[in-house]
């Protein structure tokens, strides 16, 4: 009997987690063999062609020898015989790796469907099929699982062990590479200082939440946010008190709107909130309730301590009026720069007068509170 060093792996997905370690489960699914026994065996007659799991020189079939195999291999190992028995098992257990001799080698088998079924995006089970000759290859091609190989009859113990591997190896740079794309995914849509989404992210759901709005007429608001007289905090204390107090404001940003709205830092000390289906009262309502949450907040980082007032310019798309998200957003800007010259510490709602002097004779949303 072939045989090569036991495959034993660390982590749920057999990956190298530092966690301790674990044997590869394998689903040996002999449905093929199992029902040309029976058949041969009510009939009297001797196989013209052996399964892929059959004995050759007689004595039933190969199931239990490749199922001792694999363990001795170092493998975890459930043997079924039929359809309606892996199916129960596959309600129970989660294999690492599949090796079916099916019923019919069709892609439209209700083999092929069971275990299409169970394939998940984050977890593939790769399938290694074996198969009596090569014009049931057209078949496998069509089967809609990832990771799958086949095996034509008569074949040697060290290359079904082989194929085993090989599969479990593809899968495992698989998930390591999906891993990695997650990470760099985080990279580009979270900022790292505060956690929020990056104005390259933003720019994005801001386009997404223009067009719904376009499409459903429903109100879009818009508030671009300014940490008043952030750079005297760098200037007078520690630039890690200054990320600090950025981190601690954005929770407070974060905490202060629904799970659907949207919030990203923009630049050193600008943060955006993007509000769908919110009118300009209810806009404004929310600003005023990040201020009063902002006002009852000291940061203290246990060596310096400060408090912080902010600047919030305010605006609401309708879903008419406005050819663009970036007009949006400029007319945002143009609200917060006039609550910038009126004092700051205060909201405006951009009303179309912006371009006045700040001696006007127009209100704004709220008032110095």
């Amino acid at each position: 009997m072939d045989s090569i060093p036991p495959r034993t792996v660390s982590g749920p997905h057999g990956r190298n987690t530092g966690s301790a370690r674990q044997i590869h489960h394998i689903l040996l699914m002999g449905h093929g063999t199992a029902l040309r026994s029976k058949v041969r065996k009510s009939s009297g007659l001797q196989a013209a062609h052996p399964s892929p799991l059959e004995n050759p020189e007689g004595g039933g079939t190969r199931v239990a020898d490749l199922a001792r195999m694999l363990r001795d291999s170092g493998y975890q190992v459930t043997t079924s015989t039929s359809p309606l028995d892996s199916q129960r098992l596959l309600e129970k257990i989660r294999p690492s790796a599949i090796v079916l001799d099916p019923l019919v080698p069709t892609a439209e088998g209700i083999e092929f469907e069971m275990i299409a079924e169970i394939q998940k995006q984050g977890d593939p089970i790769p399938l290694l099929l074996l198969v009596g000759n090569l014009r049931e290859l057209q078949e496998i091609r069509r089967i809609p699982i990832l990771f799958k190989d086949f095996l034509v009859h008569p074949f040697r113990a060290a290359e079904l062990l082989q194929r085993i591997e090989l599969l479990l190896v593809s899968k495992e740079r698989y998930l390591e590479l999906q891993d990695r794309a997650r990470t760099l995914e985080g990279q580009v849509i979270r900022d790292f200082k505060t956690g929020l989404y990056t104005e390259r992210h933003f720019r994005h759901l801001l386009r997404q939440e223009f067009q719904r709005a376009e499409r459903h007429h429903l109100p879009l608001s818009f508030l671009l946010i300014d940490v008043d007289n952030f750079k005297q905090i760098n200037d007078n204390f520690e630039y890690s008190f200054g990320d600090f107090v950025l981190k601690s404001f954005a929770q407070i940003l974060q905490n202060s709107i629904r799970d659907i709205d949207h919030a990203a830092r923009f630049g050193g000390d600008e943060f955006m909130a993007l509000l769908p289906n919110t009118t300009p009262a209810e806009a404004v309502q929310v600003a005023a309730r990040i201020r009063q949450q902002l006002s009852k907040r000291e940061f203290d980082n246990g060596t310096y301590q400060t408090r912080l007032t902010i600047s919030i310019g305010a605006d609401t798309y309708d879903g008419r009026g406005l050819s663009s998200p970036e007009d949006l957003r400029r007319r945002a800007n143009l609200a917060l720069k006039e609550a910038k010259n009126r004092g700051k510490n205060r909201i405006w709602l951009y009303s179309g007068v912006e371009r006045k002097k700040p001696d006007s004779p127009s209100r704004p949303a709220e008032e110095q509170g």
